[in-house]
């Protein structure tokens, strides 16, 4: 097997470990964000309401089919948006992804269009100034 099939091979099996973990997250937060919302919420913004308005006696009651298919949408959603995620990203090379992304060409940055302060900077202190306002991600 070449080294690039072997390395797509390896990320391909990141990407489902990825998708995995997320599976695993995303149904005990759902299941718990249900709870949450059927003991707690419910109950809490009856009682504000209650006490501003006239409301009747209501009851309140879990639907299965309602609570189990909004966690099966959202859960839908977040494996869609992580597969197509991953697909966008597989598309590319791992050599290609690893490397920075190229600055934007021709940018002046703030300090340049102020003229007066700019001319009496020397080489070096404008060099190190357009460094410090174009790549602040990796000072970060």
């Amino acid at each position: 097997m070449e080294p690039t099939k072997r390395s797509a091979l390896r990320i391909v099996r990141s990407a489902e470990n990825i998708w995995c973990m997320h599976v695993r997250r995303v149904c005990p937060a759902e299941f718990w964000e249900m709870c949450a919302d059927l003991f707690f919420c419910r109950r809490l913004f009856f009682r504000i309401f209650d006490t501003m308005y006239l409301f009747p006696e209501y009851l309140l009651r879990f639907m299965p089919l309602l609570g189990c298919g909004g966690a099966a949408l959202f859960a839908a959603g977040i494996v869609i948006a992580t597969a197509c995620a991953c697909k966008a990203e597989l598309v590319h090379m791992p050599a290609v992804l690893m490397r920075p992304k190229a600055p934007r060409a021709g940018s002046r940055v703030l300090l340049e269009r102020i003229t007066p302060v700019w001319k009496r900077l020397s080489f070096l202190n404008k060099v190190t100034a357009r460094n410090l306002f174009r790549y602040k991600k990796r000072f970060s």
